[in-house]
């Protein structure tokens, strides 16, 4: 019973996070589009230019400018992770949001340690991926 309780106060809590989140992306991408600024610049990652290697989150920028701009193709090429982590915020905040609006017992997207897990699981791949591929073909991703 206890550990049902703090489940869903964490959800909770999450949604309260993510409501402020969107509010705040959706107004950072209305003053991009005002004033034509680009989400990033082009200088390199950190450790890139300290180590040579790719970090896990390399790509995780430039992914989200092609979410921003609908070219969901080349947001999966630059970072695999950010397409699905975006899809399972945005269903985990309509479920709370008809929960909290229509009623409490509505059947939901709930928040499962092995969808973190998963995601995580894909951020590892791709950083080990676009290394060897970096250092065996010498291909930069």
């Amino acid at each position: 019973m206890l550990l049902e309780y703090v489940g869903e106060r964490i959800e909770w809590v999450c949604y309260r996070i993510l409501t402020s989140l969107y509010m705040l992306v959706a107004l950072v991408i209305v003053y991009m589009r005002y004033f034509h600024i680009e989400l990033y610049s082009a200088s390199e990652c950190y450790m890139y230019r300290m180590t040579g290697y790719y970090c896990p989150g390399c790509g995780g920028t430039r992914a989200v400018q092609a979410l921003v701009h609908v070219e969901l193709l080349r947001s999966l090429r630059c970072h695999p992770a950010v397409l699905p982590g975006v899809v399972m915020s945005i269903v985990f905040w309509i479920g709370m949001t008809c929960e909290k609006i229509v009623r409490p017992n509505i059947k939901r997207f709930k928040l499962r340690r092995i969808y973190f897990y998963v995601v995580l699981g894909i951020v590892m791949i791709q950083w080990i991926v676009k290394n060897v591929l970096l250092y065996a073909l010498g291909w930069h991703i």
